[in-house]
């Protein structure tokens, strides 16, 4: 079996691109659902960045420098991670992304819209470096399962404040959850299949899919926790990520 990433027509890649919502996503070919999940992010952060670029009211006074539209993502990012989509009010938000207090009014609407536009960028960034993993052809399950806990863990470790606001929003009731979801669907979809295998030939635990997709996903919770890690003798030069896949991976192989 040949590896590397699959192999696409013109057609049927042409045929991705256009993919236009998350329900013709879940109708596509397993491998076909990833790429153009990844499509649609991609899309979705294009139109939140010439959201952006307009001109009109909310652009901040003239004394201040414009941050650039991956600085204001990072910005409200962190601002949802650290405290929560229902406790910063649309004025603070305004105040951490240093622009008029019309802003987010002005070029989102909202700041549900607001919100969705953070994620679909980050999502987007962390889809670049998992894609390569989960896209390609595994010769051997298990090793495939590892490279991708691996890469998931060095992405998230880059990305810390998306892993703090899944979490966040994983313990209510939402359409912010609903929106989530759809946006991890195309990755617990490639997994999925891999997972079940491995457990039915008796290599890795027999435990329920949501048990093993939090042994994965909910460790990465430590990575945005840096005050409370140096406090426990974390390092500069810790390799918190390398560490942890591995001890995951190691509770989970049989």
């Amino acid at each position: 079996m040949s590896t590397g990433v699959r192999a696409m027509s013109a057609p049927v890649v042409g045929s991705l691109v256009e993919v236009e919502s998350w329900k013709n996503v879940a109708q596509l070919p397993t491998t076909h659902r990833i790429i153009s999940g990844t499509c649609l992010i991609r899309r979705r952060c294009r139109s939140g960045k010439e959201q952006w670029m307009r001109q009109g009211p909310g652009r901040p006074k003239r004394e201040r420098r414009t941050p650039d539209h991956a600085e204001l993502m990072h910005n409200g990012l962190r601002a949802f991670a650290e405290l929560g989509y229902d406790a910063v009010s649309v004025r603070e938000l305004n105040d951490r992304l240093g622009m008029g207090h019309t802003f987010i009014h002005d070029r989102y609407g909202s700041k549900n819209v607001f919100w969705r536009s953070v994620v679909d960028h980050e999502f987007h960034a962390l889809s670049s470096q998992l894609a390569p993993a989960l896209l390609s052809e595994p010769e051997d399950d298990l090793h495939w399962l590892a490279e991708a806990v691996r890469v998931f863990h060095r992405a998230s470790a880059e990305h810390p404040h998306l892993n703090q606001v899944i979490d966040y929003e994983a313990a209510r009731e939402s359409d912010r959850l609903d929106y989530l979801f759809t946006l991890i669907a195309p990755f617990t979809t490639a997994v999925r299949p891999v997972f079940e295998r491995l457990v039915a030939a008796g290599r890795i635990r027999d435990i329920p899919w949501h048990v093993f997709y939090f042994a994965i996903t909910k460790p990465a919770l430590l990575y945005g926790q840096e005050p409370l890690s140096r406090r426990l003798g974390q390092t500069e030069r810790s390799d918190d990520s390398g560490t942890m896949a591995e001890t995951i991976l190691r509770g989970l192989v049989t």
